[in-house]
């Protein structure tokens, strides 16, 4: 029975679901002894020594029920019955049963007709719940109350009448009987219950009398109502005890006043004085729990006494708790009922609650409602849970950054551990930016998550040759808990490059190129200044004339000054051009020779070629000055260094170069994929005549820590040795990963009885067998690596099986 009951829950739970109804869930009979009976079903002994049916087997198609079961009287049919009997077409009710318990033919979806003899007077709730075949309901004259959902989905029910010895009709007695087109309801039903007749054909139509509560029922739910003076005609009763029905939930009862008998000068029949409705009331013992964050209770018990209400419901709309009967969290759940004798009775709950993981307190509520009918009262039990201790956990402290705003940590790890989200602010510090992404244009002075997260940090150049301190703050969402990293940027220090240290005009003033690039990469302005040489002028022009030169010239960061000689009729001369950076601290000078009447000469435009990126790349042209009948050579000394006789990236590649008077050649460098930066250099050369060298550098190849950390690799300094020496593993850093990169190594051995490892790692073997030595690297930036060196050690040796 137990078990049956359970099943009975679970239909009428999802039922409640679908039609929205507050369903009672009553507890098997006490003291009710069950005994076999008829074939497919059995009865019990009730208190007063009547026979009550009590079950039947779900395969049964027809029962035939006796007045009397082993000399005992048949009274009632009772709770659950024939619950789910889905291949009962029919049944035969025999005068003797006065009472239809709950849910006694529920889900008898074969049953065709039902007749109810007058002996019956009550028709309990849910009594033929979604009997869905039934056509016919025949309820003859003993009936005095119809119970909530007594016929509720009975889908193919089309008419029905109520004899005038009903006085209740309860809540959705006839709900979803979407095939029910008429009901003749009489006088004597002074009660109907909420939604009796909701969602049922639009056909539907009420018949009752004039000024009824039928009419009046009707026309508040908008179901078409016919009214007929003869729908209750004049008739002498036979007077009968009028039976105490048992309440059902939802219904009210008015007692049965018998007509009186007619006489020659009808009086007009007594009005039925209705009886008061019970007080409905609800009290609990504590209307307030406190819990801390982990969810534990002072006291999580909740006593409570309902009175006038056969059951009630106590639920919960927070997802964060739950509810049980008993002292048992794994069994709660948002809602659960219980249930009394209807008069006043005592039950208790259990409160849980869920970890708070956030950080802000949360309160809740746990209400508890009763019903009796069109009446409901609630009482509300608060919940307060205190708020999770905030924490907040940052992955760095101190964010370094070169002067170009490159930082030593891009990406900051923020666990606040389940209690909540995070901000992070620049502190007005306009030069650094934060984002939730990788991108620097999605990044502002502040980003917000709202759970662990990582945000991103990114450093403007540095303008100043002074280095600079700021600050990023993290704070958790409770606004009081922070962390604050510190970021400091280097100054930008002074940069003055010159192309070219040499210029040579030839006696009529001419230069091959006559143009000097000066470069101090935004680091501040420089000053040109011609020594003490009234023929050299120089120009912020690139043809001027010699009346427009000027002696010095300031330019506030990169440019070009370009030279004006006048003519030479005497012997060769020479002047100095000096370069000098704002700051004060760097100078260049630049030798300016111009050659005498038929001297022979060779210089160079440029003196430095620098490639910024590590791809293949082209500079040029170089231009060559020299004599008409002077012979030169340019030669590389690196492989990576090509010389190019056209200005084209595929064109055909030298590592030497020939040539004859004035000239001009390009500079390829092949693809740096080292990450390291190189130099080499370009040699032009003539005989009888002093050389020039172009210094060449390129930039190294830039590889992220994270792919570095791949490369990573460990070594044993001594694959064999005896029992109680010792061997090292060593780190092997691949180019470009440095020491200074790593956050920790930790070294661990899953059998310190065999062997055993320290913090770095020297390994000690200790007893013969095998052993796992654990390496854990990570990086500053948090991503980690672990490498598994598998050992054996026996009485002599520590042998090196297998590491990777």
């Amino acid at each position: 029975m137990k078990e049956k009951t359970r099943k009975v829950i679970k239909k009428i739970a999802a039922y409640l679901l679908i039609f929205g109804v507050y369903v009672p869930i009553l507890q098997p009979a006490v003291g009710k002894t069950a005994k076999a009976a008829g074939v497919g079903w059995w009865y019990a002994v009730k208190a007063d020594g009547t026979a009550e049916i009590a079950g039947a087997t779900t395969s049964a198609t027809a029962i035939e029920i006796p007045e009397t079961v082993d000399g005992l009287k048949v009274t009632s049919i009772g709770e659950q019955a024939f619950y789910y009997c889905s291949k009962l077409e029919s049944i035969t009710i025999p005068d003797s049963v006065t009472s239809i318990g709950w849910c006694a033919f529920s889900f008898c979806s074969s049953l065709k007709s039902i007749t109810i003899p007058d002996s019956v007077t009550s028709i309990g709730d849910f009594a033929f719940f979604s009997c869905s075949s039934v056509k016919s309901i025949t309820i003859q004259g003993g009936v005095t109350s119809i119970g909530m959902c007594a016929f509720c989905s009975c889908l193919s029910l089309k008419s029905i009448t109520i004899p005038d010895s009903v006085t209740s009709i309860g809540k959705r007695a006839f709900y979803s009987c979407s095939s029910l087109e008429s009901i003749t309801i009489p006088d004597s039903v002074t009660i109907i219950g909420e939604e009796a007749f909701s969602d049922c054909s639009n056909l539907l139509v009420i018949y009752a009398s004039p000024g009824s509560v039928a009419e009046t029922y009707a026309n508040s739910y908008g179901i078409t109502v016919k009214t007929d003076t003869a729908i209750n005609p004049v008739v002498t009763p036979t007077p009968i005890p009028t039976p105490s029905p048992t309440p059902a939930m939802g219904v009210t009862f008015a007692p049965i006043t018998p007509t009186p008998s007619p006489t020659p000068t009808a009086s007009p029949t007594p009005t039925p004085t209705a009886t008061p409705t019970p007080e409905l009331g609800i009290s609990v013992s504590q209307t307030e729990l406190s819990a801390d964050a982990q969810g534990t209770f002072g006291g999580n018990k909740v006593d409570l006494t309902v009175t006038n209400s056969y059951s009630c419901t106590v639920s919960s709309s927070d997802s964060w708790l739950k509810v049980c009967k008993k002292n048992a969290s794994a069994s709660a759940g948002s809602t659960i009922w219980l249930s009394g004798d209807g008069k006043e009775w005592t039950e208790s709950f259990y409160v849980f609650a869920y970890e708070n993981t956030s950080a802000v307190p949360r309160t809740g509520e746990i209400t508890i409602t009763a019903e009796y009918g069109d009446k409901t009262v609630t009482e509300k039990v608060v919940v307060k849970q205190e708020a999770a201790k905030a924490s907040l956990d940052v992955s760095a402290k101190k964010i370094t950054a070169n002067a170009r705003g490159k930082t030593s940590v891009p990406s900051v790890k923020v666990d606040t551990n389940k209690t909540g989200g995070f901000s992070v602010s620049n502190n007005g510090n306009s030069w650094i930016k934060v984002g939730s992404s990788s991108y620097s244009s999605s990044a502002s002075s502040n980003v917000s998550f709202e759970a662990a997260g990582t945000f991103y940090v990114f450093v403007s150049e540095n303008p100043s040759d002074e280095v600079r301190t700021g600050q990023v703050t993290v704070t958790h969402e409770d606004g009081e808990t922070t962390e604050t990293i510190e970021v400091v940027q280097e100054g930008t220090k002074a940069v003055l490059t010159v192309d070219s240290t040499s210029k040579t005009a030839d006696d009529s003033g001419y230069f091959y190129n006559n143009a000097i690039f000066v470069k101090t990469s935004r680091t501040g302005a420089f000053t040109a200044a011609v020594e003490d040489a009234g023929w050299l002028k120089i120009s912020t022009e690139r043809n001027p004339s010699f009346a427009d030169g000027m002696d010095s010239i300031t330019l506030d960061g990169d440019g070009y000054i370009y030279l004006v000689a006048e003519k030479n009729t005497g012997a060769e001369r020479t002047a100095t051009i000096t370069i000098s950076h704002a700051g004060g601290s760097l100078s260049e000078t630049v030798t300016v020779t111009q050659m005498g009447k038929a001297a022979s000469y060779l210089q160079v435009d440029r003196e430095t070629a620098y490639f910024d990126e590590p791809s293949r790349a082209l500079d040029g042209p170089v231009h060559i000055s020299a004599s008409e009948d002077t012979k030169w050579t340019v030669t590389s000394s690196e492989s990576w260094i090509r010389i190019l006789k056209d200005n084209w990236y595929y064109a055909e590649e030298y590592a030497s170069v020939e040539g004859t008077g004035a000239g001009d050649f390009y500079i390829l460098v092949k693809e740096n994929d080292t990450y390291q930066e190189r130099s080499g250099y370009i040699t032009i050369s003539a005989p009888g005549l002093a050389s020039h060298e172009i210094y060449v550098h390129q930039a190294e190849n830039e590889v992220s820590l994270d792919t570095l950390l791949q490369e990573l690799t460990i070594s044993v300094t001594k694959k064999t040795f005896k029992k109680g020496k010792t061997t090292k593993i060593k780190l092997n850093y691949p180019e470009g990963l440095y020491a200074s990169d790593i956050k920790s190594v930790k070294f661990s051995s899953n059998k310190k009885k065999v062997a055993t490892v320290n913090s770095k790692g020297v390994v000690k073997g200790i007893k013969k067998g095998k052993a796992t030595i654990t390496v854990k690297v990570t990086l500053e930036n948090g991503s980690s690596k672990t490498f598994k060196a598998k050992i054996t050690v026996d009485k002599r040796k520590v042998k090196l099986s297998k590491f990777k």
